[in-house]
């Protein structure tokens, strides 16, 4: 789970333990974030408006950052 979505700078992640990458649109590796516990906050304010994925092992979730 992630929220909130749409964000303007932080979200939440509730997921399982493990390695995400966060890709933009055009598939490029944006960041790397590590989950290590049963929520994370995540700092995207130096992203670009737009959208991107969140992809670990079984999951890959749309992000929509609004400035």
């Amino acid at each position: 789970k992630i929220y909130p979505n749409p964000t303007t700078g932080e979200f939440k992640i509730s997921m399982m333990k493990g390695i995400y990458t966060i890709v933009n649109s055009i598939g490029e590796i944006v960041r790397i974030i590590e989950v290590r516990n049963d929520t994370e906050v995540v700092d995207v304010k130096g992203l670009q408006q737009g959208i991107y994925y969140i992809i670990g092992k079984a999951v890959k979730v749309k992000i929509i950052i609004a400035k």
